[in-house]
């Protein structure tokens, strides 16, 4: 380490961290863009859907419209 240098506190914007390790324990990506879209896939078609939502009354997005419409 430099003199006067201090180590990275923050990642770099543009590293790939992942807070669900087994989403990428066996794959191997050949490109950046392909974790990043691999990543984007998990967030948006599994994520997104299983996690509560508050403003859904902490319910995921299919509880939620399975619920009976009130009218």
């Amino acid at each position: 380490m430099a003199r006067g240098r201090l180590p990275k506190a923050e990642p770099e914007e543009d590293e790939v961290q992942l807070d669900e390790p087994q989403l990428c324990d066996h794959e191997h990506y050949r490109t950046r863009a392909e974790a990043r879209a691999s990543v984007f896939e998990f967030i948006e078609v599994f994520y997104n859907r299983q996690r509560l939502h508050s403003t859904l009354g902490y319910r995921s997005p299919t509880e939620f419209e399975a619920l009976p419409l009130a009218v």
